[in-house]
């Protein structure tokens, strides 16, 4: 079964399917060895055959649906970007094979290309959410290093194509699980089979990381009918398994969605709630503060007016004292003084009498004033 066979339930409806992630690693010119002796010495691929070698370049011509380069049993259609740019990639690929970098040779793998698949139309409301969690599972995996991810919605199941390269297109073996596996068994010393088995048991590790990041959460299966010799009844009960466990967890995601949700929404009221408290705090603190401050004033103000009615009162008294000096000099002096030589000292009477009337009307007014305040 390939892996863009359709499954269906018996209601009719395209099931899951099982999971399907690749990457291979292509180079500026293809090696001639072949995939299965490219160990042995002199043995090369065959031309027009399934063997037939492909270049970094004609892989990304493919993805792009150049002239030439896709399958003739399709209406090609621009593939839908979702992540980078496969033409800036193809560009710096034309660029790399007009100026070569010294020392290098053509065969090293710069590019490492993969796809991920589901079972469902592109334009199926599930792919989007596929794609979604595809996507992310890839820029986890690869960070950076991931140059581009695209969409082909010419064929008749949904499907991601993703570049992963070294900046400058410098050689791409670092980023490959299974080879660094392999080195790392190399390096131990460990003989050929050692060094095959560490490169198998990494991209199992690949496989069985996709399965629980994204292919279980859409029911996909994790191995296929063909791997584990199953028949059509076994499978599709295998497949409705791996479809319950799938509405499960989205129960469980979504349940579990909702309590974030109220969680959020809870501290978003006691938020609303502490700004409330804080604000009504605050206007209270501001009348507070007004009244002090009123407070404060009335205080000076009261505090001046007693200063000033001192001020008054030391005047009234000065005055009184003029006055009294006034009559002493004019009791010390009638006694030789004629009726006429009088008048200049009454006068002078009159007007010490008139200024401490004055003063005694006012000290008076200022005292009835103070007497109304708090």
């Amino acid at each position: 079964m390939p892996w863009y066979s359709e499954v269906k339930n018996k209601q009719g409806d395209t099931m899951a399917g099982y999971q399907f992630i690749h990457v291979e690693l292509y180079a500026r010119s293809a090696s001639k060895l072949t995939g299965k002796a490219r160990a042995i010495k002199g043995t090369k691929r065959q031309a027009n055959t399934s063997d037939t070698a492909w270049t970094a370049r004609q892989i990304v011509a493919e993805v792009r649906r150049e002239a030439g380069q896709f399958s003739p049993h399709i209406t090609p259609l621009r593939p839908e970007p979702l992540f980078g740019s496969v033409d800036d990639l193809a560009a710096e690929l034309d660029e790399l094979d007009l100026h070569p970098p010294k020392g290098q040779r053509k065969d090293t793998p710069i590019m490492m290309a993969g796809v991920v698949s589901s079972e469902w139309a592109p334009n199926d409301p599930r792919s989007l959410e596929w794609r979604m969690d595809a996507l992310a599972y890839l820029h986890k995996t690869f960070g950076a290093s991931l140059r581009a991810v695209v969409a082909h919605n010419d064929e008749p199941h949904d499907h991601l194509h993703f570049y992963v390269c070294q900046p400058d297109l410098k050689p791409v073996k670092g980023l490959h699980s299974g080879h660094i596996a392999r080195q790392k068994a190399t390096d131990a010393g460990d003989d050929a089979k050692a060094q095959t088995e560490a490169y198998t048991a990494a991209m199992k590790a690949l496989q069985d990381d996709y399965y629980n990041q994204v292919a279980k959460k859409h029911g996909q299966a994790r191995i296929g009918p063909r791997r584990e010799r199953l028949g059509r009844m076994e499978w599709q009960e295998r497949q409705a398994q791996a479809e319950l466990i799938s509405e499960v967890m989205r129960s469980t995601e979504l349940k579990f969605s909702e309590a974030v949700d109220r969680v959020a929404s809870a501290h978003k009221d006691a938020n609303m709630l502490i700004q409330s408290a804080r604000a009504t705090s605050m206007v209270a603190k501001e009348e507070v503060k007004t009244e002090l401050k009123e407070a404060t004033k009335l205080k000076e103000d009261l505090e001046k007016l007693r200063e000033d009615q001192l001020l008054e009162r030391q005047a009234f008294q000065e005055e009184v004292g003029l006055f009294k000096k006034v009559l002493k000099s004019i009791y010390d002096t009638l006694p030789t003084l004629e009726r006429l030589e009088l008048v200049p000292f009454l006068s002078a009477f009159d007007q010490a009498k008139a200024a401490v009337l004055a003063v005694r009307d006012r000290f008076s007014r200022d005292q009835k004033g103070s007497e109304l305040l708090p």
